[in-house]
C-alpha cells in the first residue's frame, strides 16, 4: 500500500488531506494481523482525521446546506462513530450494495436516505478500490433524489488509482476526499495490502461468515 500520504494536483475534484499521524496509524495497522478491536481503533482514528479535515474551513463543508452522510455498508460502518464524534448527531443514511461476485458491477439493493430540502450528500466508505461500488451508489442516489444529488462528496481514507480514475471519469458530480490517493488493486479489483476483510472487522468478526443476498435493484 501507499507508504506515505502526500498532496497532489492530479485532478480538481480529488482532494488529498495528507497526515503524518494517519501515516503512523496506517503503519501500525499493517504491521501484523490485527485483532478486530485493534484494527477498528486505528481505522476510527484515521477516519476522524479525514472527516475533521473535510469539515474544516476550506475543506469542503463550509457552505450552509444541510449535509447528509450516507454510509456504504459494510466497510462504511467504520466511519459512523468518527463522523458522530466530529460532526455530531443528525440525519444519516445507509446504502447497501449487492453483487454476485467481486469482479461484477454491484447494484444498490437497499437505501435509507434522509431528504431534507437542499441537502448535500456525502458517501462514506473506508476504501475506494475498484470504484464500482461508489459509482453505483452515486448513480442510485442521483436517480432517486434528482438534481440535488448532482454534487456528492465521497469520503474514503484509502483510495486506489483504478477506483479514483473510474469515479472521476463516470461520476462528474463526485468529489473525492482521501488521505492516500494512490493505493493499488489486484486483478479482481481488491485493494492490495490490508490482509483482512474491513467489512468483517467493522462488525467485530475475525472468522469466516455465512453470507447471502437476494433481489435486484428496482
Amino acid at each position: 500500500m501507499q507508504e506515505r500520504s502526500h498532496p497532489t494536483a492530479a485532478h480538481p475534484r480529488l482532494r488529498v488531506h495528507p497526515s503524518a499521524e494517519a501515516d503512523r496509524l496506517k503503519r501500525a495497522l499493517l504491521a501484523g494481523p490485527p485483532h478486530p478491536a485493534d484494527a477498528l481503533r486505528h481505522l476510527h482514528a484515521i477516519a476522524a482525521i479525514l472527516i475533521a479535515r473535510w469539515a474544516s474551513p476550506g475543506g469542503s463543508a463550509a457552505d450552509a446546506a444541510p449535509v447528509v452522510p450516507l454510509f456504504v455498508l459494510r466497510g462504511g460502518l467504520v466511519l459512523w462513530q468518527p463522523w458522530l464524534d466530529v460532526r455530531g448527531p443528525g440525519p444519516m443514511g445507509v446504502l447497501v450494495p449487492f453483487r454476485t461476485g467481486h469482479a461484477v458491477d454491484p447494484a444498490i439493493v437497499y437505501g435509507s436516505v434522509p431528504d431534507p430540502p437542499g441537502a448535500r450528500y456525502v458517501l462514506l466508505d473506508v476504501a475506494l478500490a475498484s470504484g464500482r461500488t461508489a459509482l453505483a451508489a452515486c448513480r442510485a442516489l442521483a436517480e432517486r433524489v434528482g438534481p440535488p444529488a448532482g454534487r456528492i462528496d465521497v469520503i474514503a481514507p484509502f483510495v486506489a488509482d483504478r477506483g479514483r480514475e473510474l469515479l472521476l471519469e463516470r461520476a462528474p458530480g463526485a468529489r473525492i476526499h482521501c488521505i492516500w490517493h494512490d493505493e493499488r488493486v489486484d486483478g479482481e479489483g481488491r485493494m492490495v495490502g490490508p490482509g483482512f476483510d474491513i467489512g468483517e472487522f467493522a462488525l467485530g468478526n475475525s472468522d469466516t461468515s455465512l453470507r447471502w443476498a437476494s433481489g435486484r435493484e428496482p
